[in-house]
Formats: structure tokens, C-alpha cells, sequence
């Protein structure tokens, strides 16, 4: 509860996150956008989510030294939220003003490596989750500081890519040079899993420092299958050997304590 304003509780009601104190499973509504939602709902228990997702973070990431909560505006930000001790980044602390205002994610996600104070390895997590079990730095970095990352093939249904899988095709042609006639050739490209994932905040700016000419070209203030997103920095991460996969090592405990910040994503409905 590090993270919550302790004199402020929901209502006991059906529908909420709340039982006794303890987080149980119940449906939901959120006012806050998720990156990836595909539908937007609101209710009276709008901001709930929120408030057991930082619970989760505060039970079972204990190894985090500091949360960081983006939002279009900081009235978003719920009253439970103790501001005191999250960091509360707002769109145009690190979003350039000609890109502003933006409702894509993709957009949003690119400039990252702007947020001040943000560590060299941060976690990123949408507002969507929960963190049911505990986990340690292994879960994230391996002992030869390599970021864990959860990379999946995305087989193309009928061979015919969707709008995401475009992306994704356009991430991996520009970091691994694979064309997107390759791609289709194996009915497959390659991207990530959806779920909390680390990085480096120096690879991070590389990346799109590395690509920005492409990459500049194609920002749009919706989603369109023409940007990049961030899934680009997981394959650069890849390419520079900054990164192995889950499925392919055997983790051990870290002795370093070097995860320090937290990312949490809330994009307005406004």
C-alpha cells in the first residue's frame, strides 16, 4: 500500500476489485485507456484498477524503487493515488510539442527515453494487469545483465498479415533486415509477448536514435498500421545481444539490485 492514500476506500460494491481488503477476481470498468484495449467503458468505479494494480506492485515487485504513472493530464491521476510517492509524468514532460496532443500509443511509447530521472533498467507495464505472484529482478535480468524478453511467432491468418502484425513486419524489416516478401513467404513474423517487459533506458534512445529517419516520417497522432511501436526496441535489444530469451536459459538469482523504476502506462479517454 505504499502507493495508495490510506484514508481513501472504495465502496463495497459489486463489480469492483474489492473484497475485505484482498484482492479477488471481479469484472471491471476503466475510464483509463490500456495500450492495447480494444474498447473503451466507463462506469463509477472508473479508477479502481488502478488502485489494485499499484497493491500489486507494492505486494510482489518489492524490488522496485520508484513508479512512474503517465497520463495525458494529472487530473487523471485518482485521488487514492498517493502523489507523494509515484512520480506522475504528464504527455508533454517528454513528448516534443509538435507530436501533442496525440491519442497513439505508438507515438507516446517512442519517446520514453525522455522521461527524467527515469533508471537505465526500467519494467513497462500497461494498466491492464495484475501481479498475482511474487517475482525478483531474475524474472527480468539475467545475472550478466541481459533484459528477459519473451519474443513469439505471429502466424498470419489465410497468409494475410493484420493491422499489429504490419507493424511488426516493419519493426523486424528495419532492425533485422527481413523483408516483408520474406515474411509473408513463411506466413509468420516475429514480435513479442504482451506483458510486463524490461529495458534499457541507453538502448532504448539508441534504438530510436538509430532509426529516427524512418521512424520520424511515419509518427501520427492515431494509430495506424504505418508506425513502428515499441516492440522495435525488443528486437534491437535482440540484435545487440542486450537480450535472451525466457525460453532459452535457465534464470538464477541476481545478486544486484539495479531494477529501479517502474513504468505504468494510463492514457485518457478524453
Amino acid at each position: 500500500q505504499r502507493f495508495l492514500n490510506q484514508n481513501l476506500n472504495p465502496p463495497n460494491r459489486e463489480g469492483c476489485f474489492y473484497k475485505n481488503e484482498r484482492i479477488s477476481i471481479a469484472s471491471f470498468s476503466s475510464r483509463l485507456i490500456s495500450l492495447f484495449a480494444m474498447s473503451l467503458l466507463i462506469s463509477s468505479a472508473a479508477s479502481y484498477l488502478l488502485r489494485y494494480l499499484l497493491r500489486s506492485v507494492d505486494k510482489n515487485l518489492q524490488f522496485i524503487n520508484q513508479v512512474f504513472i503517465i497520463v495525458q493530464n494529472k487530473s487523471e491521476i485518482p485521488d487514492y493515488v498517493d502523489q507523494s510517492k509515484v512520480i506522475i509524468v504528464t504527455h508533454d514532460e517528454f513528448i516534443p510539442k509538435e507530436y501533442l496532443p496525440t491519442f497513439n500509443s505508438n507515438t507516446i511509447e517512442t519517446f520514453f527515453g525522455n522521461i527524467n530521472n527515469l533508471s537505465e533498467h526500467f519494467i513497462y507495464m500497461n494498466d491492464d494487469y495484475l501481479i498475482l505472484n511474487q517475482l525478483s529482478e531474475a524474472h527480468f535480468y539475467t545475472e550478466d545483465d541481459k533484459a528477459i524478453t519473451y519474443f513469439i511467432p505471429y502466424y498470419f491468418k489465410m497468409n494475410i498479415p493484420n493491422s499489429f502484425e504490419e507493424i511488426l513486419i516493419r519493426n523486424n524489416e528495419l532492425v533485422y533486415n527481413i523483408s516483408r516478401e520474406e515474411a509473408l513467404k513463411n506466413s509468420y513474423t516475429i514480435g513479442v509477448h504482451h506483458t510486463v517487459r524490461p529495458y534499457f533506458k541507453s538502448c532504448y534512445k539508441e534504438c530510436y536514435n538509430k532509426y529516427w529517419d524512418k521512424i520520424r516520417k511515419t509518427i501520427s497522432r492515431f494509430r495506424s498500421e504505418d508506425n513502428y511501436n515499441l516492440y522495435i526496441v525488443d528486437a534491437y535489444q535482440d540484435k545487440i545481444t542486450k537480450s535472451i530469451n525466457k525460453q532459452s536459459i535457465t534464470l538464477s538469482v541476481i545478486k544486484n539490485n539495479y531494477t529501479e523504476n517502474l513504468i505504468l502506462y494510463a492514457l485518457n479517454s478524453a
